[in-house]
């Protein structure tokens, strides 16, 4: 099986071509938990899949997490696969990319980089406060799509002096409890922020399935 390994950011995935393999959706999220897995195989953050349109896009990305769980899109990913649909000519560098969330047009702004329009949001809930291990958290919880990607939003004040979020016990455990918190039925990818100055935020996220 033909793959090709792409990062953004630091966010990587495994893509393939289902167009020419023809993969159940099923294989194709067992296969995201065979592959993804890190130090036991090729290691990624999730499996891209590409099908054909069923709408007027140039092609449709199938999104898996690195545990087999499907997600309705990813912006990083949304880059990563535009740069391979556009490097082996099955689109042009303005595409129309099919989601489970939508639509999203994607711009080839140079060889390396390109821009993808997000979603607008389906629902946004403001000033929500949850309690995790006696704690209480000030959040946002906003859907982008429809169906909605959920995503939790926290500041968290001195976020820029942690680093990686996932070399850091205390947030990383803190971000599972509240995806994991039965507020929040289908998961929810969970993003810290701190606001470092009047021009700068600095942002840190764990998604669902990661």
């Amino acid at each position: 099986m033909d793959f090709t390994k792409i990062q953004g950011v630091g966010n990587d995935f495994i893509i393939i071509n289902n167009t020419k393999i023809g993969l159940s959706e099923s294989k194709q999220s067992n296969l995201a938990k065979r592959i993804c897995k890190r130090k036991y195989s090729i290691g990624a953050d999730g499996l891209i899949v590409i099908e054909h349109a069923k709408s007027n896009a140039d092609f449709k990305m199938n999104f898996f997490n690195s545990d087999g769980s499907v997600a309705e899109m990813c912006g990083n990913g949304a880059r990563c696969v535009a740069r391979y649909a556009y490097e082996n000519r099955i689109a042009w560098e303005n595409m129309i990319i099919e989601t489970m969330a939508g639509n999203i047009s994607v711009w080839r702004i140079d060889k390396r980089t390109y821009k993808v329009k997000l979603n607008n949001p389906s629902f946004i809930d403001l000033e929500n406060k949850i309690d995790i291990d006696n704690v209480e958290y000030d959040y946002s919880y906003i859907e982008l799509g429809n169906p909605g990607i959920p995503h939790v939003i926290i500041r968290y004040k001195g976020l820029n002096n942690i680093g990686n979020i996932d070399n850091n016990c205390d947030i990383l455990e803190l971000a599972r409890k509240i995806r994991q918190n039965i507020k929040f039925i289908k998961g929810s990818n969970v993003s810290f922020y701190d606001i470092i100055d009047s021009d700068n935020i600095v942002i840190r996220t764990y998604e669902r399935g990661v």
